[in-house]
């Protein structure tokens, strides 16, 4: 037993001794060169460069690829940092600066990257090579095999993003399914709370995705986007109108409770019931929005408008859908105001420069030419101007003025000459032969003659002009002494009124003796004084006369 055991002991040894004698074999040194089998033309592709082997230090090789498809763009060091890569030229030249970390093993060493050129048609074998392949551990080169990538240019992908067909079970499309058309509509009951829908892309490549497809009551849209191969999209649409409940009646309130401007004051105040408004901004603001919210809580939907504001009116338009599907409209219009430039601007739509006058509604019929005739303009001195019928009214007034005062001088050119001819008349009942006519009157008598007190009494006597030139002013208190004489030659005669006052006529006798020697002398100054006293006085003794003859 114990020399069989001492045997395998002795075998062991001698095994464990050749396993050591025996010389080590390095890992077998290799190259590749790999990337992507398909390109489309345009498109670029990386390929990787990799080298296996131990102790490997650094690394030379030479590059070349078909620069008819190809075009080189550019290489990125793959391996560790304590390696240097460079590629000029297509010769490449890789070292272990440090020398502490050498290859052992596999490792990629270079990413090279090409582009497919635009013009190499579909099925061109396209291609790139490492050849001459030397790496070493500092002591020793060794040659390693050559390096290929080959791909094969591919179609480019589709660009059909069209449906080949499109149904929803039971319910019917409107319009009937067309791949250049992307609208439709379909009613659905109220059972119906998901769109069964069936659909097929035109080109295999491409992807169909849906959304919306949860139907609530009302108006619901339903899109299906198609993407092709190539990332072009087309979306189909669908309006799905799901039915209410028949056993539910749906509210039609379409009315909001709340509508706020991002800036500015509605005006009026809101109401539920008032549809338009107006908001004034100034001209610093350039956008602003509008927040609205339902009166009902089952309201279907409430539109937020914004837009961005030009100077002047801007119209936004809030819509709520009721419950039903009855809309209501809110209109707002936002005013911007002009920039501030030195004066005031005006609010609203200006007046026009030159209005046009509305001829038919201010003179309508026969009377339109006659009233633009009358409107036309007269130039005046100093650039003025004035219509025709301010004119003629000027010279109407004018023409009035003149009359007046032509009239009131005939009146009194008439007057004075009929009252010269009034003492005249009233000389009949008089006697020419008694001039003791004068001292009847008790008051003319111890007064002298040129007193001015007596001067109403000498006017009295038609016959003796020379006491009315002295004076010609007229005293009121005498003013009834006409009325006094005129009444006695009415009702007495002639005859008796000298003789009941003879015995006053041996006294004044010799004063109208005296002022006869004046009377030559003051005769010429008579044409100017006499108008001027006959005027007065004469046509006080008229109208007396007139009161006279009246029954």
């Amino acid at each position: 037993m114990r020399k069989r055991i001492s045997s395998v002991l002795a075998g062991l040894l001698a095994a464990l001794l050749l396993w050591g004698l025996a010389p080590v074999t390095a890992e077998a040194a290799g190259a590749s060169f790999s990337g992507s089998g398909s390109v489309r033309a345009g498109d670029s592709v990386t390929v990787t460069f990799t080298v296996s082997g131990s102790n490997i230090q650094g690394i030379t090789a030479v590059l070349h690829y078909d620069s008819s498809a190809l075009t080189l763009t550019g290489t990125r060091q793959l391996v560790g940092s304590s390696w240097s890569v460079d590629m000029s030229g297509g010769n490449l030249l890789a070292y272990d600066q440090s020398l502490s970390n050498p290859i052992t093993g596999s490792a990629a060493v270079l990413a090279v990257t090409f582009q497919v050129k635009s013009g190499v048609a579909a099925g061109t074998r396209v291609s790139a090579t490492i050849t001459d392949i030397v790496a070493t551990d500092g002591n020793s080169d060794q040659s390693l095999n050559d390096a290929s990538w080959a791909a094969s240019v591919a179609a480019p992908p589709s660009g059909n993003a069209n449906l080949a067909g499109l149904s929803c079970g039971d319910y019917a499309l409107s319009p009937a399914f067309s791949a250049g058309t992307t609208e439709y509509s379909v009613t659905v009951p109220y059972d119906v709370s998901r769109l069964p829908l069936d659909y097929r892309a035109a080109d295999g490549g491409a992807d169909v995705s849906v959304s919306g497809n949860q139907l609530s009551v009302g108006v619901n849209t339903v899109v299906l986007t198609v993407t092709a191969a190539n990332g072009a999209s087309r979306r189909y649409t669908i309006s799905v109108t799901r039915q209410p409940d028949p056993n539910v009646t749906l509210s039609s309130d379409a009315s909001l409770s709340e509508l706020t401007p991002s800036t500015g004051q509605l005006s009026p105040a809101f109401s539920p019931e008032i549809t338009e408004y107006a908001v004034y901004v100034p001209y610093e603001t350039s956008k602003i929005s509008l927040s609205a919210t339902a009166r009902d809580s089952k309201a279907l939907g409430v539109t937020q408008p914004d837009a961005s504001l030009k100077e002047g009116d801007n119209l936004l338009t809030v819509t709520c859908t009721a419950e039903d599907g009855t809309t209501r409209d809110y209109t707002v219009h936002v005013v911007r105001m002009p920039a501030f430039a030195g004066t005031l601007p005006q609010i609203g739509q200006p007046e026009p420069e030159d209005p046009t006058p509305e001829e038919p509604q201010t003179q309508p019929g026969p009377f339109r030419d006659l009233w633009t005739a009358l409107c036309a303009p007269v130039d005046l001195p100093l650039n003025r101007w004035l219509p025709m019928y301010a004119i003629l009214a000027a010279g109407l007034v004018i023409l009035l003025v003149l009359l007046f005062f032509i009239g009131r001088a005939v009146g009194i050119a008439r007057s004075r000459r009929r009252l010269p001819d009034h003492p005249a008349q009233m000389e009949p009942p008089q006697s020419p032969a008694e001039p003791e006519s004068v001292p009847e009157t008790p008051e003319s008598v111890p007064e002298p003659v040129p007193e001015p007190e007596e001067a109403p009494a000498a006017s009295e006597e038609t016959p003796v002009p020379p006491v009315i030139v002295p004076e010609p002013v007229p005293e009121p208190e005498e003013a009834p002494a006409p009325e006094a004489v005129t009444r006695p030659e009415e009702e007495v005669p002639a005859e008796e009124t000298p003789a009941e006052e003879t015995p006053a006529e041996p006294e004044p006798a010799p004063e109208p003796e005296e002022p006869t020697p004046q009377t030559p002398e003051e005769a010429p100054e008579e044409p100017e004084d006499k108008p001027q006293t006959l005027d007065r006085d004469s046509l006080d003794a008229l109208l007396e006369e007139i009161r006279n003859m009246e029954p």
